[in-house]
C-alpha cells in the first residue's frame, strides 16, 4: 500500500494525520506592507476527497466565522479521510473595519476570480471637451514601473469619470459623449459654466 503524500500549500507541506495553519501572501499594499490570508489545513491519514470551507466574505457577517471555529474543534476531524481546507476570514479588511465591503467599497462576493488593481490618474473632469487622441488618464502600478496611457478614441465631452484612485480590469474609467459639433458643445459647456459663476449654488457666507 502506497504511503499517503503530504499536502502542499504556499510552500508548506502538511503531513498525513496532521493539521497546520498557513499564512498565504495575497497582496502587497502601496507602502510594501504585506497582506496575507490564514488557511487552516487538516490532512487526514487516509485518502479521500478534498473539501474547502470559507467564511467572512462579508466582514460584518461573523456568524460564519463562529461556525468555522466550531467546525475546526469537532473531534470527528481526528478520523478525517482526505483533506479539509478552511479559511475563516476571507475579507480581512472588512472584518477589521466591521464592514461588508473591501476598502474601495467593492463586494468581495462579486469579485471572483478577481484581477489585480492599479492606480489611476485622470487629467479631465466632467464637462471637459476633448479631441481624439488627447491623453485622458494613466493607469499604473504603485511604483510607476508599468504605465498604460488612455487616450480619447474620438472628439467628445466627458460626462462621467471614475472617482476612486484604484481601478480593476473591466472598470469604466471615463464616459465620453460623442457630439455632432464640437463648436456647439464648447459653447454649451461655456454657457453652463457662466450660469454657475453668475448664480452659484451656495454662498460662502450662507454656509458659514
Amino acid at each position: 500500500m502506497a504511503k499517503r503524500a503530504g499536502f502542499e500549500i504556499g510552500g508548506h507541506v502538511i503531513a498525513p494525520g496532521t493539521r497546520q495553519t498557513v499564512d498565504l501572501p495575497v497582496s502587497v499594499l502601496s507602502d510594501h506592507t504585506p497582506v496575507s490570508m490564514s488557511v487552516h489545513v487538516i490532512h487526514g491519514k487516509a485518502d479521500g476527497p478534498t473539501m474547502f470551507v470559507s467564511a467572512g466574505i462579508h466582514g460584518d457577517e461573523v456568524i460564519g466565522v463562529e461556525i468555522v471555529r466550531r467546525l475546526l474543534r469537532t473531534p470527528h476531524l481526528k478520523s478525517l479521510r482526505g483533506t479539509l481546507i478552511v479559511i475563516p476570514i476571507l475579507n480581512a479588511f472588512g472584518f477589521i473595519n466591521h464592514a461588508r465591503y473591501l476598502p474601495d467599497r467593492r463586494d468581495l462576493n462579486r469579485m471572483f476570480p478577481g484581477t489585480p488593481g492599479s492606480l489611476l490618474r485622470i487629467f479631465h473632469g466632467r464637462g471637459d471637451v476633448v479631441a481624439s487622441g488627447d491623453l485622458m488618464a494613466v493607469v499604473c502600478d504603485p511604483f510607476g514601473e508599468n504605465e498604460q496611457e488612455i487616450t480619447a478614441p474620438f472628439d467628445g465631452i466627458v460626462v462621467g469619470r471614475a472617482v476612486l484612485p484604484v481601478v480593476n480590469e473591466g472598470d469604466a474609467i471615463i464616459h465620453l459623449a460623442r457630439v455632432q459639433s464640437m463648436k456647439r458643445a464648447e459653447d454649451a459647456v461655456g454657457d453652463l459654466n457662466d450660469q454657475l459663476s453668475d448664480d452659484p449654488l451656495f454662498d460662502e457666507d450662507e454656509i458659514i
